[in-house]
């Protein structure tokens, strides 16, 4: 079987923009995305699938939030983007204390320091 992945991620795109709120087309897209290592691409679509989970969907929508906390860290260079969505991943599971160390490591190299973080 041929790997067509820009062939893939254009279908999904499509597919996407007919039913802009498809949790597995969305989800499809972020496998692609991951993949071909499209940080921009790969955030926002983490972004639009953490806004389609319903109340029992916790624990994926906690680690696409890490994951775009990641992204936007050591891929885009955006720790203000970073802080947003670990800040999102504390109100999902309050207290988590790998998510607080990582707000406090991106406060403490932060030029704003704790002026910056507001709760």
């Amino acid at each position: 079987m041929v790997d067509d992945s820009p062939g893939a991620i254009d279908a999904f795109e499509r597919a996407l923009e007919i039913g802009p709120d498809s949790a597995e087309t969305i989800d499809d897209l972020i496998d692609l995305y991951q993949s071909k290592n499209d940080a921009a691409r790969l955030v926002d679509l983490c972004r639009r699938r953490v806004g389609l989970f319903g109340p029992g969907d916790d624990g994926l929508k906690f680690e696409l939030l890490n994951r775009a906390a990641t992204l936007f860290d050591s891929e885009l260079s955006d720790r203000r983007e970073a802080i947003d969505c670990l800040t999102q991943a504390l109100a999902v599971r309050p207290g988590d204390v790998e998510v607080l160390r990582r707000v406090d490591g991106f406060i403490r190299k932060s030029t704003c320091g704790r002026s910056f973080w507001r709760i």
